[in-house]
């Protein structure tokens, strides 16, 4: 009903790994006026990073001989998702992809809830599986050529459900390739469910028709502290710091607001602010003045759809909760941001030693051409542990794009040079540092937040590489601590990509990073 990546005379028309930047939320998708016997799929989603699926609800047909399924997945790499629904159908989800976090969803009267047919790595969190036959089947190629990698499944429930999870990998012996077929299992409550897992060569876990919590159990290769040694069984949960956790002991999470109840009178917008977001206009004191209005109670900011030049630090103050149409881009600009021995924030949120929360979703943050010095977000709130500051949806993307003056043209790569290393095109320098949270900052919340240099031209019809280069990811070093990353990825920097310095207390779900391709 809803095809993210359609296919082609020559596969999937836009390259799933390609495909960035979508989101679909608020639907309720039914199939049930088409016959159980008839294959049917609500959305096909071979899709990559910063794509997203939020608060739908799936209707299929429920029984046997039922051949609809809710989420197809083939190809990509994902990516994050949360708050679905699927009553019924063969498959609530039947997915391969590299790599994806999914985030609270609910499963009712499935044949298979999630059908995991290939994958690198993913991690399940507050998966709720009602009066399904199979919670979660990842056997697939056997234990003689598994396409399954890894699975994570933390904080969830399932219940009245024969078996709980399918794999396979055998208990005493190597699955092929090496290391595929890994599972870890981590507070995972049982309600009248008779085989926790089943393996190639018999049950593997013992389940119960009565209720119990699987504190931790695991299979693959472990390394404690050498290895790699095949391991099937219990295994010693994460030690949880108190400030991560919500009431119930799960690791605290929280769906990105929508505010579909806030009187439209209410949303302050960039263009009423003065801003022309027409990527050359000089957005500064505008975005600066919008900022500081949305500290008043009950104000939302509203970034309309466009691309905001700014030439100094914008500072987002306590109290902002923000939201973009359609993915807008803020773009630093010029010599202030430029001079790598005093790096600025083009995005300044709170100063050090302020206290309060801020809600940011939707948002792109960029450069243009040589930027030596920026750093495209400086997090410097403190938030409380019980109420954090909430980053959704909010991408930082250096070059690559039209207007950033870092495309094939500018920013090629250097392929046929002799004696390596190739020699820097210093204007394509863009960035120094991509998300800095710095000492002051915690209680901090992210929630499918791709920090990307780019590594090729997303308008080239070829997607053709380029070098494009930017200092530092994501470095944390906040002294308290207190963060979640859910569904984060930081790619193609120089130095590092995740970087933690003398912090505490994070926790992160699947984290994905590739090393820029020159070197």
């Amino acid at each position: 009903m809803i095809d993210g990546d359609l296919y082609g005379a020559n596969g999937l028309d836009f390259g799933s790994t390609n495909v960035f930047w979508r989101q679909v939320r608020n639907f309720v998708i039914d199939l049930t006026s088409i016959p159980a016997s008839t294959s049917a799929t609500g959305i096909h989603w071979p899709t990559a990073q910063a794509t997203s699926l939020q608060n739908i609800l799936f209707e299929m047909a429920v029984g046997d001989g039922t051949q609809h399924q809710g989420i197809f997945i083939e190809s990509g790499s994902g990516g994050y998702m949360g708050d679905l629904t699927f009553n019924g159908g063969l498959y609530g989800i039947n997915v391969g992809n590299q790599q994806f976090t999914m985030r609270n969803m609910t499963f009712n009267n499935c044949g298979t809830a999630i059908n995991q047919f290939w994958d690198w790595g993913w991690t399940y969190k507050s998966m709720y599986i009602n009066n399904c036959e199979v919670a979660l089947n990842m056997s697939t190629g056997g234990p003689s050529a598994q396409s399954v990698g890894s699975v994570t499944f933390i904080d969830s429930s399932i219940t009245n459900t024969p078996i709980g999870f399918i794999t396979g990998r055998l208990k005493n012996g190597e699955s092929l390739p090496p290391a595929t077929g890994s599972l870890i299992l981590e507070n995972v409550e049982l309600n009248n469910v008779p085989i926790a897992v089943e393996g190639p060569d018999g049950i593997a876990l013992a389940g119960t028709t009565g209720s119990t919590v699987i504190a931790g159990w695991g299979q693959g290769h472990a390394y404690t502290p050498n290895g790699p040694t095949n391991f099937e069984g219990p295994i010693t949960p994460n030690q949880r710091p108190g400030a991560l956790l919500q009431g119930d002991g799960k690791y605290y999470e929280r769906s990105k607001p929508q505010y579909g109840t806030v009187p439209v009178s209410n949303f302050l917008s960039a263009r009423s602010f003065g801003a022309k977001g027409d990527g050359s206009t000089d957005d500064t004191a505008a975005l600066q003045a919008l900022f500081l209005a949305g500290t008043a109670p009950g104000k939302m900011v509203f970034i309309n759809a466009g691309t905001y030049k700014v030439t100094r630090t914008v500072y987002i103050p306590p109290g902002c909760k923000i939201v973009g149409e359609t993915y807008p881009v803020i773009m630093s600009s010029g010599s202030f941001f430029n001079d790598w021995n005093h790096p600025k924030p083009v995005l300044q949120v709170g100063l050090p030693g302020q206290f309060g929360q801020v809600e940011w979703s939707d948002t792109i943050v960029s450069t243009q051409g040589q930027q030596k010095g920026a750093i495209l977000i400086e997090w410097n709130l403190a938030s409380s542990s019980s109420n954090p500051s909430g980053v959704w949806d909010v991408h930082a993307r250096i070059g690559g794009f039209a207007g950033s003056n870092l495309q094939l043209t500018e920013c090629p790569t250097t392929p046929n040079v002799a004696t390596p290393p190739a020699p820097v095109n210093a204007e394509c320098i863009a960035a120094f540092l991509t998300f800095h949270v710095t000492q002051s900052a915690t209680g901090l919340y992210l929630e499918n937040v791709w920090l990307w240099t780019a590594d090729h031209d997303v308008e080239d019809p070829n997607l053709t590489q380029i070098t494009i280069y930017a200092g530092r990811g994501l470095i944390v070093d906040s002294r308290q601590g207190v963060l979640w990353l859910y569904g984060t990825a930081v790619e193609h920097h120089t130095l590092e990509q995740y970087f933690f310095w003398n912090t505490q207390a994070v926790v992160m779900g699947q984290i994905q990073t590739e090393t820029p391709y020159y070197q």
